[in-house]
């Protein structure tokens, strides 16, 4: 990794840290990276005003064209940069109407209050990161509005890029707010070839590309060791903003060639690299995120693969939704690597030999009860789940 960029996020978090450097330090940065005004979360909290943060969010706002913006925590190092997702409060939809001098101290006391949650601290530290408040860092940039994007690296298959886009719905009504309804896709791309999408969502998808060719160009992340995640938000088919980059995996390539076993390029999305002869492991089979935090509480020295019901990734995470043994996992007709697939797909594919597919639709996964034991086989293309 680029030293400079090891600086700046050892200075301003692994969440702002890069988006600040790409702005200021890579050619193009100012057009695909929002403003942003930041400050520590405890000094700010301590202040009573806070003009120059208000001047900044103004102008950052008329700059990109919106009249709402948005407070995000990060931790000072590289914690919320491999990991900690969707740990940290937010504050979103903030709007200039209300803004004023007083009113961005007042929003660093309500995040930093939430950060104080002795729930909070303990996922960190379950995470392997200490929480310490000084070390909070809060930024404020403009909210910018939908589509949003997420462009992951694949870890296993040099090229291979995975784009989702969320969006209202429906899909054609790109320009309107709608918190009611949501329109998600994706599509996998191999270098720039798509697959099976019609026009208009070609130019939508292809742009997310755009961002991972700014950072690969800039040569400032090793991309031969780690794959990285995009998270973006546009308007149609223009460039997308950067708003967050991660370390998503460890880039591994088999040694072996699976010749059978189910895969497919468009949608589906097959990650991990197991032994040749598998990885043995016992299904648990769940309609919700905490029967599996509950499974490993009972059987705390179990490893699993979790066939999780395709609805509960719908839900905002928790911080109990914390896995340590977790080595596959299996959502059907859920394609997306959202924040609520994410945590629990980096989970598995940062242990040696863990295993991923979304948006299997196979029906191999209803015949397999809770309890089983399955022999799993990936080489990070295709897979096999057999009944042992």
């Amino acid at each position: 990794m680029n030293e400079q960029l090891t600086r700046y996020i050892e200075e301003y978090s692994g969440k702002h840290g890069p988006l600040l450097y790409i702005r200021e330090r890579v050619k193009g940065g100012t057009d695909m990276v929002p403003p942003m005004e930041i400050a520590n979360l405890v000094e700010l909290s301590e202040r009573i005003t806070a003009p120059e943060i208000a001047r900044g969010i103004r102008s950052s706002c008329k700059e990109t064209g919106v009249e709402e913006y948005i407070a995000r925590v990060g931790l000072k190092g590289f914690g919320d940069f491999n990991g900690l997702v969707d740990a940290f409060p937010t504050d979103q939809h903030l709007s200039l109407t209300y803004l004023n001098d007083f009113w961005p101290t007042g929003v660093a006391r309500i995040l930093l209050g939430k950060c104080q949650n002795p729930a909070l601290k303990e996922f960190a530290r379950r995470e392997g990161v200490i929480l310490n408040e000084q070390n909070l860092v809060v930024s404020f940039s403009p909210q910018i509005g939908f589509p949003h994007s997420t462009i992951t690296e694949h870890p296993n298959q040099p090229g291979v890029t995975m784009v989702d886009i969320f969006r209202p719905f429906p899909p054609f009504e790109i320009y309107e707010k709608s918190q009611n309804m949501s329109f998600t896709d994706t599509v996998n791309f191999d270098g720039d070839k798509i697959g099976n999408r019609h026009e208009f969502d070609a130019k939508l998808f292809q742009a997310g590309l755009q961002v991972r060719k700014l950072i690969e160009d800039a040569g400032i992340l090793d991309h031969e060791t780690s794959a990285y995640q995009y998270e973006g938000a546009c308007r149609g088919d223009e460039p997308h903003w950067l708003v967050q980059i991660r370390s998503f995996a460890p880039r591994r390539q088999a040694d072996f060639v699976l010749e059978r076993g189910d895969h497919s390029f468009g949608r589906s999305k097959v990650m991990g690299i197991t032994p040749e002869e598998g990885l043995q492991l016992v299904m648990l089979k769940a309609d919700k995120r905490k029967e599996a935090v509950d499974f490993e509480k009972a059987n705390p020295n179990t490893q699993y693969l979790l066939n999780l019901d395709w609805k509960s990734t719908t839900k905002k995470l928790q911080l109990s939704d914390q896995l340590k043994n977790i080595r596959g996992l299996a959502v059907e007709f859920k394609p997306f690597l959202s924040h609520q697939n994410t945590r629990f797909v980096q989970t598995c594919l940062q242990a040696p030999n863990g295993f991923v597919e979304l948006n299997g639709g196979s029906l191999q996964y209803r015949t397999i009860e809770t309890g089983a034991l399955v022999r799993v086989i990936c080489d990070g293309v295709r897979r096999v789940v057999e009944r042992v």
